[in-house]
C-alpha cells in the first residue's frame, strides 16, 4: 500500500472502536467526521428537526450503518438509560443553554471511567461580543442565535472540571481547525475521567 494511502487509512481509523456521543449534534457534520475516523458515534439533539437533517445528510454523504446513529433525546435521557461513552463531545452548545451547571454535570455523567470530555464554546470577552454584533449587522444567522450573556469563560468551566483548555481557530481555506494559544473568542476544553474506584 502506498505511504499516502496508508497514512489516510490510519487517519480515518484513529478513533477505531471508541464509543462517542455528540451532544447537541445539530445537522451531524461533526458526528459524521467522527464516524469516518472509526468511532461508533451517537449524535443526539433536543431539536427533532436537527435529527431529521442529520439523518438525511448522513444518507447523502454515505456515512452510517452501524458506525453512526442519531436519536432525538437529551443528555438526561441517556443518563436515565445508564449510558456512558468513551468520549463525550459537546461542540458549540453551552452558549445556548439556560443552566450551564446542570448541563456540564450531565455531560460528565455520560463519560465512562477513563473516558474524555471535549467541549468547544464561545468565551465571554469583549472581542467575542463582536461576533454577536457582526451576526446582527450582516444577518449571517437569525437574530437571537447567540446571546453574549450565555458565553462561558474558561475559568467558569474549570470550577466544575479538572481540565485543560486550548484556543481553536478555523482556517476556511483548508477547511481545518487548529489549536492556538489565544482563548479570547472560542476555545476547546478537555477533561478526563479517572478510572472507577
Amino acid at each position: 500500500m502506498p505511504r499516502a494511502q496508508a497514512e489516510q487509512q490510519s487517519e480515518r481509523e484513529v478513533l477505531h472502536e471508541l464509543s462517542i456521543v455528540d451532544v447537541g449534534c445539530g445537522g451531524g457534520i461533526l458526528a459524521e467526521e467522527l464516524a469516518r475516523s472509526g468511532a461508533h458515534v451517537l449524535g443526539i439533539d433536543a431539536a427533532k428537526q436537527n435529527i431529521a437533517v442529520a439523518e438525511e445528510h448522513a444518507k447523502l454523504s454515505g456515512v452510517g450503518g452501524g458506525s453512526l446513529k442519531y436519536r432525538h433525546v437529551t443528555a438526561d435521557d441517556l443518563i436515565q438509560e445508564k449510558k456512558t461513552f468513551d468520549v463525550v463531545v459537546c461542540s458549540e452548545v453551552l452558549e445556548h443553554v439556560s443552566d450551564l451547571h446542570l448541563m456540564v454535570n450531565q455531560l460528565m455523567q455520560l463519560v465512562a471511567p477513563r473516558g474524555a470530555l471535549y467541549i468547544t464554546t464561545m468565551n465571554k470577552t469583549t472581542l467575542s461580543y463582536g461576533i454577536v454584533a457582526a451576526e446582527r449587522l450582516l444577518k449571517l444567522v437569525p437574530d437571537g442565535t447567540h446571546d453574549w450573556n450565555k458565553f462561558v469563560k474558561p475559568e467558569v468551566l474549570t470550577e466544575q472540571l479538572s481540565c485543560s483548555g486550548l484556543g481553536a481557530a478555523y482556517n476556511p481555506l483548508i477547511n481545518r481547525w487548529h489549536p492556538v494559544p489565544d482563548l479570547s473568542v472560542n476555545y476547546l476544553l478537555f477533561a478526563h475521567r479517572k478510572a472507577a474506584c
